[in-house]
């Protein structure tokens, strides 16, 4: 195997004023917005705070080619056992993967297990979120050598439309298609409708203000009494607080607004990075429920993008509502890497018998 340089940083303050270290990475192993340094950064400063930073950077000694693990090792459970394990920074939307070339992930793959890549001692259980192509080739190394590794697939929806009419009428089914123009007939009769797009210096200049608007609608939505919500985690909400306000000051944010007499219905936070436009974050005022807002934002939305010449769109997540307006999906997995050790054999007998792990493959 060809030799490898191993980096271990674990100082939180000095990787935060690392953005560099994409630098050093092919630009497209990052593209993905869950992947990018604004996204991971802030879910370093906001998401575990108790958890140690083990992010771990990669460098074939023969290319110079890098690969970057940004990782945490923090006290957890397995199946209710208590583990060491070791996540990406952003545990929430799970689509962070490892920032390498197909080459660099075998190599690196390789690499994972021996001791200098674990200075402080390796965990019981890594948890990875790869694409399906990294699958492949995760699978054509030796890593069952040294681990059990139970995987569980996930999908992701999007879409890839050029043109308004293709969409409406090749994307939307008919049933969709007349539930839109209801709720068209319907919004057009509400008294001082306005349906607003921010963005650039508009959005940016006045971030705060926005915000705090998006925030208190946050509240009369069904999302406040999530175990996740904005207004009941402060962590959750500082991490998207940064990367929303990040990217409207580098004109790659936009929100959408529905209002009713300067009344807010609904808001829509969208990124656009590389081209891609991710719908990334809603709410809406329960009280609008029939209006169904968040339909009603999300497909005029697309509209107006597509006819701003933006095609591609990535909707991070695969609930059933999103298949209306998708014609793309992508496979991902999450794997768990249980070391092979005695506490291993446990975590590996019991892990099967966990509601959860019942869905993985081992």
């Amino acid at each position: 195997m060809i030799p490898m340089q191993a980096t271990v940083f674990t100082d939180r303050e000095k990787l935060a004023e690392s953005a560099h270290i994409w630098e050093q990475i092919p630009r497209d192993c990052w593209t993905h917005l869950c992947n990018q340094p604004l996204w991971q950064l802030s879910a370093l400063r906001h998401y575990g705070a108790t958890a140690q930073v083990h992010a771990l950077l990669f460098k074939d000694s023969q290319s110079s080619e890098s690969g970057f693990l940004p990782l945490v090792v923090e006290r957890s459970s397995l199946s209710k056992l208590p583990v060491r394990k070791a996540r990406f920074f952003e545990n929430r939307i799970h689509l962070s993967t490892p920032l390498c070339s197909p080459a660099m992930l075998e190599k690196l793959w390789e690499h994972l297990p021996r001791p200098a890549a674990w200075p402080h001692g390796q965990p019981e259980v890594i948890h990875l979120t790869v694409t399906e192509e990294q699958m492949h080739i995760i699978d054509k190394t030796h890593a069952d050598e040294y681990f059990w590794i139970l995987r569980q697939e996930k999908n992701t929806l999007g879409l890839y439309c050029e043109d308004s009419d293709a969409f409406l009428n090749k994307i939307l089914s008919a049933n969709s298609r007349k539930h839109l123009r209801r709720l068209q007939k319907r919004y057009a009769q509400l008294p001082a409708f306005k349906h607003q797009f921010l963005c650039g210096k508009q959005l940016a200049g006045n971030f705060q203000t926005y915000w705090l608007n998006f925030l208190e609608l946050y509240q009369k939505s069904w999302k406040h009494r999530s175990h996740r919500s904005l207004t009941r985690v402060k962590a959750e909400e500082r991490f998207f607080y940064d990367v929303f306000r990040g990217y409207s000051q580098s004109n790659q944010a936009s929100l959408s607004l529905l209002s009713r007499a300067d009344e807010l219905i609904g808001a829509l936070w969208w990124l656009n990075i590389d081209g891609v436009q991710y719908a990334v974050l809603n709410a809406y005022d329960a009280s609008f429920k029939h209006l169904s807002p968040g339909i009603y934002s999300i497909l005029t939305d697309i509209l107006h993008f597509i006819s701003q010449g933006i095609s591609q769109f990535d909707f991070l997540g695969s609930q059933p509502y999103k298949e209306h307006f998708s014609n793309r999906r992508r496979l991902y997995y999450d794997l768990y890497l249980i070391k092979k050790s005695l506490y291993g054999v446990i975590l590996k007998t019991i892990a099967p018998y966990s509601p959860f792990f019942r869905q993985c493959k081992g």
